[in-house]
């Protein structure tokens, strides 16, 4: 199988490498990082320490595993300092300690992937004052928080369109995965995509 992106086409893992550096890179511009350690800068600087709190499988082929091979795109291309915990059941209680634990390290960026740690980020980053956290697909801001949220429901839509042109019964099908908001954006907006056409055609 291959999906095409950015006008040519990957096979699966490659593209996801591509997505998951792109939003790591991205976080840490959020973060007010992609200045400081840009460029030639980061031979002389010192090292960068990004640390990841993964709140699920980062083997799971999607979301979780696309955080970690950006980690990992931020320790091979920028030659930062990581480190992570991940498998982490998505509950406050254990989301904040897992993040006092990351910050215990001092890192100089905390990357919690995933929406489900904004209460915990909440929680826990006043905490670390010095320390800079940013939720992926997030909503939450405070003075060393920032949020970076990838529009899935864009993507989606079109999936939706292209299913809804396709299909020879006017029926098709989106699964998804669990119920947290951008999840829930990506079915509306896929079923909406999906809908267009075949009302089109029914009219």
């Amino acid at each position: 199988m291959l999906i095409y992106g950015g006008g040519r086409r990957y096979q699966p893992g490659e593209y996801l490498m591509r997505i998951s550096r792109r939003a790591a890179l991205a976080a840490m511009t959020v973060a007010g990082l992609g200045c400081t350690y840009a460029g030639a800068g980061w031979a002389e600087a010192d090292a960068l320490k990004v640390a990841m709190l993964i709140p699920g499988n980062i083997a799971d082929g999607g979301f979780m595993q696309a955080g970690y091979e950006g980690l990992l795109a931020i320790h091979d291309e920028l030659g930062a300092e990581t480190s992570y915990i991940d498998a982490i059941k998505p509950e406050q209680p254990l989301l904040a300690a897992a993040l006092r634990e990351l910050a215990e390290g001092k890192p100089d960026l905390i990357i919690a992937h995933g929406g489900q740690n904004s209460p915990a980020i909440e929680e826990v980053a006043p905490e670390f004052p010095d320390i800079r956290f940013v939720v992926v697909q997030g909503g939450v801001t405070e003075p060393n928080v920032s949020s970076y949220e990838v529009l899935q429901e864009e993507s989606a839509w079109l999936a939706g369109a292209a299913a809804g042109l396709m299909t020879e019964t006017d029926v098709v099908g989106h699964i998804s995965g669990i119920r947290v908001p951008p999840g829930l954006r990506v079915g509306a907006a896929s079923t909406t995509g999906s809908c267009t056409p075949i009302r089109t055609r029914r009219s």
